[in-house]
């Protein structure tokens, strides 16, 4: 088996039992440039790590962190950003609505129980 270094300078002949399957350092005699080689004709898969799941989690998490810090610190805000009121009024709004529904359907889950039993 031949292999090149990556200057382009020199090949080097060596057998093929010489270099295992998850490859060998080697380094080049002229340049002392040193690489990983793979036995040729080895096809190394390529495994994706993207955690869409965890990204998703962080993100929302951190919104979360945000919104949780503005409301803490809402009159030092408003102090300094009157215009921000706004955003005020729609969180209290969704809040309000997020408790309506869950009140409704808590009513609904403790009538169907009440049937069941």
């Amino acid at each position: 088996m031949i292999i090149s270094c990556q200057c382009g300078k020199l090949q080097f002949l060596i057998k093929k039992n010489e270099i295992p399957k998850d490859g060998r350092i080697v380094r080049c005699g002229i340049c002392n440039l040193q690489w990983l080689q793979k036995p040729h004709g080895s096809v190394e898969k390529i495994i994706r790590k993207k955690h869409y799941i965890a990204n998703l989690f962080l993100i929302l998490l951190l919104i979360l962190v945000l919104v949780g810090v503005m409301i803490t610190f809402k009159k030092e805000i408003l102090l300094l950003n009157p215009s921000l009121n706004v955003f005020y009024d729609y969180i209290y709004q969704l809040n309000y609505q997020l408790i309506k529904n869950l009140n409704l359907f808590m009513k609904e889950v403790i009538q169907s129980i009440s049937q069941l039993l």
